[in-house]
């Protein structure tokens, strides 16, 4: 039998994140992704600078373990990235911060939102299927040779936000 995952932590603090966090960011990014599809700091500033999106990031201690990055161009929202610290993971970080995101874009009218995910990300796939996204369609080679992205969908209910009431946008340099 296999235990259930740790509940994130009451400290967990769930915030906007902006050009401020960039370091912190960047961190994360080189800890989560593989070189060829990591983010430069650069490419992290344009994104949270941006009027239709927003970043979220949990905080423990005071500091940024997991971060999630949506768009949200009404009826569609696109969910960008999803990192959390590897010593933070299996504690439902990364589905809370799936619940920010979706609620966000939820706000923002979006009916649906969309992402991207490689065929092969076992922890992503589950985690993207439990918050009710399901397949739309692929793009072989899209990571590389032999690495797929599939394309997943979930429809949003609007009303339904459940968004944070602690988050709080940081201004942006």
């Amino acid at each position: 039998m296999t235990a259930a995952p740790a509940e994130p932590p009451d400290d967990a603090e769930l915030v906007e994140v902006g050009a401020g966090d960039l370091p912190e960011l960047v961190a994360l990014e080189f800890e989560g992704f593989l070189g060829h599809e990591r983010w430069s700091e650069a490419s992290w500033r344009a994104e949270v600078c941006r009027d239709n999106q927003c970043a979220f990031g949990l905080r423990v201690d005071g500091r940024l373990v997991g971060a999630a990055l949506v768009s949200a161009w009404a009826p569609d929202a696109e969910l960008l990235r999803i990192i959390v610290a590897h010593a933070h993971r299996r504690r439902h970080f990364a589905a809370r911060l799936l619940d920010a995101a979706t609620a966000w874009a939820t706000s923002r009218g979006a009916t649906r939102m969309l992402l991207e995910v490689r065929d092969d990300n076992l922890g992503a796939l589950a985690l993207y299927q439990r918050g009710g996204f399901v397949r739309m369609s692929e793009r072989r080679n899209y990571y590389g040779p032999h690495a797929t992205a599939l394309v997943l969908v979930h429809t949003l209910e609007p009303g339904v936000t459940g968004a944070p009431g602690d988050a709080t946008r940081k201004d942006t340099p």
